[in-house]
C-alpha cells in the first residue's frame, strides 16, 4: 500500500520532455545496441565506423541476414540519423556484413491520445532519466489522474492528483523503459519514462 502511495505521488508530477535522442554504434560487427526500444517522434543517431551502414530491411530478410532493402530507410557508411515517427518495429542490417550477423531492430512505441495545450503546458516530470527519485510539477485541474505503465501496457500503478508538486521514490520498479499516463477531464498523454 505504501509503495502504491509513493508511485502516486510520483505520477501526479510529470515534465513534457518531448522527443528523444538515442545513438546506435557499432563494435565490431555488431550494432550496439542491437535492440532499442523508444517512442514515436525520437530520433535515432547512427554512429558507425566508415565501413558500416544501416538499411532497413524485411523482417523475413533481416531473419535470414540478407541485405535487400525493403524501400525504408537507408544510412551511408558512417551512419546518419532517422526519426521514427510511425508505431512498429523497424529491422535493419549494415548491407556488407549482414551476412555475418550485423543486424539491429528499432521497437517505436505510440504516444496515445495527446491532451491539449492547457494540459501539456501543466504537466512537468523530472529527472527523467530517474535514478530512484521522481519530481512531478502538475496542474490537478487539468490531470486528475496518473498511471505507470510497463512496455506490455501492465499498470504498475494508479491514483487520483490531489497536489500540484510531489516527489516520488522509484526503488521499487526495475532499472529500464515505463510509460506514465496522464489522464485529464477529456482527453490522455503519454510520456515515457526511464529508471536507471
Amino acid at each position: 500500500m505504501r509503495k502504491l502511495l509513493l508511485f502516486s505521488a510520483f505520477l501526479s508530477i510529470a515534465t513534457f520532455a518531448f522527443a528523444d535522442t538515442f545513438t546506435v554504434t557499432n563494435s565490431g560487427f555488431s550494432f550496439t545496441p542491437d535492440d532499442l526500444t523508444i517512442v514515436e517522434g525520437d530520433e535515432v543517431i547512427f554512429d558507425l565506423g566508415n565501413s558500416h551502414n544501416a538499411v532497413e530491411v524485411s523482417e523475413a530478410t533481416w531473419m535470414m541476414n540478407g541485405s535487400t532493402s525493403n524501400g525504408g530507410f537507408s544510412l551511408p557508411f558512417g551512419g546518419g540519423s532517422v526519426t521514427f515517427d510511425v508505431p512498429g518495429t523497424y529491422y535493419y542490417v549494415c548491407t556488407p556484413h549482414a551476412g555475418n550477423g550485423m543486424k539491429g531492430q528499432i521497437t517505436v512505441s505510440p504516444i496515445s491520445n495527446i491532451i491539449g495545450v492547457k494540459a501539456n503546458n501543466s504537466i512537468a516530470m523530472y529527472p527523467n532519466p530517474s535514478n530512484g527519485e521522481l519530481n512531478f510539477d502538475l496542474n490537478p485541474s487539468f490531470v486528475q489522474a496518473v498511471e505507470i505503465l510497463g512496455l506490455n501496457g501492465q499498470v504498475f500503478a494508479q491514483f487520483e492528483v490531489q497536489n500540484e508538486i510531489t516527489k516520488v521514490n522509484l526503488d521499487a520498479l526495475s532499472s529500464g523503459i515505463y510509460f506514465v499516463r496522464f489522464l485529464g477531464t477529456e482527453e490522455t498523454l503519454t510520456r515515457r519514462l526511464v529508471i536507471e
